[in-house]
């Protein structure tokens, strides 16, 4: 499948913010996150059929190029040919668009769509007003088959995503990892709700509005902890002729990729109703979030939402894989007597586990 080049679109409106963003369709349709009840504009100019030809660059043979005027109207002004071999001139078109349709905006090809409506042919430049494509639940480009990007020795490192599901049900409070302006590591940490299909994750949560990295846009790091406990070199029966030391056993998963950001208001009300749904049955609670009531609406606009679908998973289980299966015995069972809840969940994953290997990696 060839890529899809992205139309040209000039912005003159002042206040209209789509910076990242880039136009790939206008539409017409009630709800345009309903992709089977909406259908293109239908233009009047059309491109030059002697001209339009498909490359590699894109499959339809053109760009349109469009421009928002100062007042908010759109206009197609031409149809550009230059990705051909010689010299091809663009056709200059003047339509002005009417009525009430949608700028399909993405930040990519094939990327989640950003839908700005247009209303009596003027764009609405208010984000409260726009809507917004929730992202689809991604295959896992890569879960830790090559070079792990932690320090993780291959005793201890996981490759199935039963894993990863035991460390958010364990611990669904994530620490996520930006950069800011000045290109320092920036920290937030957060709840989250975690979803899985297959070799597809997907993580939702929000941000403050007042949070610097709702602001961020680009790759992230997040980092689920799991739980850790301590390993006394007292436990193992060889303990002297090895002359073992103390460690730390644990469980943690770091996740890159770069988070689609939204803060259109249906979107994150369906987002709280489910964190608070997902939360309060934890507690035995009933509060829900009640989208007919203004007063619970007007909190969406001090939050920013975010899905995460991560493209790379490095799952680290530390759980003394790398000790003789006397040493490790040992371990588990002092986890289990002697542990609070940490200790008895690392127990119960060392004994679901038949491991092992030769040598002791430094910790």
């Amino acid at each position: 499948m060839t890529a899809q080049l992205s139309d040209r679109l000039h912005i003159d409106l002042p206040g209209l913010n789509l910076q990242g963003l880039f136009l790939y369709g206008v539409v017409v349709a009630d709800d345009p996150l309903s992709a089977d009840r909406r259908v293109d504009y239908p233009f009047r100019s059309k491109p030059n059929p002697d001209k339009k030809r498909s490359s590699t660059a894109l499959y339809r043979g053109y760009v349109s190029v469009f421009r928002i005027s100062a007042t908010g109207s759109v206009m197609l002004e031409a149809f550009d040919y230059s990705h051909l071999r010689g010299p091809s001139a663009p056709d200059t078109v003047h339509e002005t668009l009417e009525g009430d349709y949608w700028l399909m905006m993405r930040p990519g090809f094939a990327k989640e769509a950003v839908f700005v409506p247009v209303r009596d042919g003027v764009v609405v430049a208010d984000r409260s007003e726009w809507r917004f494509e929730e992202p689809r639940i991604a295959p896992v480009a890569s879960l830790s088959s090559d070079k792990p990007r932690t320090y993780a020795p291959q005793a201890f490192r996981e490759f199935d995503l039963a894993a990863l599901d035991a460390l958010f049900a364990a611990n669904p409070f994530v620490t996520l990892i930006s950069s800011d302006e000045d290109g320092a590591p920036f920290v937030g940490h957060l709840p989250v709700l975690y979803q899985r299909q297959g070799q597809g994750v997907r993580i939702e949560g929000h941000w403050s509005r007042a949070n610097p990295q709702a602001k961020h846009r680009g790759p992230m790091l997040m980092i689920v902890h799991g739980p850790s406990a301590y390993v006394s070199p007292g436990w193992y029966p060889d303990k002297e002729e090895a002359a073992r030391v103390p460690t730390w056993n644990y469980a943690v998963a770091h996740l890159q990729g770069e988070p689609f950001v939204y803060d259109d208001e249906t979107a994150l009300a369906g987002l709280v109703d489910r964190l608070s749904a997902h939360y309060e049955a934890g507690v035995g609670g009933d509060w829900r979030f009640e989208v007919d009531r203004e007063d619970h609406r007007t909190q969406l606009r001090g939050i920013v939402g975010f899905a995460f679908a991560p493209r790379r998973i490095d799952l680290k289980f530390k759980l003394s894989q790398n000790h003789p299966p006397a040493n490790r015995a040992a371990v588990r069972d002092a986890f289990a007597s002697r542990g609070g809840p940490a200790a008895a969940q690392l127990a119960a994953w060392m004994a679901e586990r038949e491991s092992g290997g030769a040598g002791e990696p430094s910790d």
